[in-house]
């Protein structure tokens, strides 16, 4: 049991730079991806394209 702890604590530690590559990455983004949430209904439809 205890190796098999050390092995899984051991591969956490790049698994978590990865983690922070993300998040770098994601603020960037996440404007363009809220918007078109916002833009979209249930279905996955584009709101503004059914308005016009």
């Amino acid at each position: 049991m205890l190796e098999q702890i050390k092995g899984f604590t051991a591969e956490k530690r790049p698994a978590s730079k990865i983690t922070l590559e993300i998040k770098e990455i994601v603020p960037n983004n996440s404007h363009k991806t809220t918007e078109s949430c916002l833009n979209t209904d249930a279905d996955g439809g584009d709101l503004r394209s059914e308005e016009s």
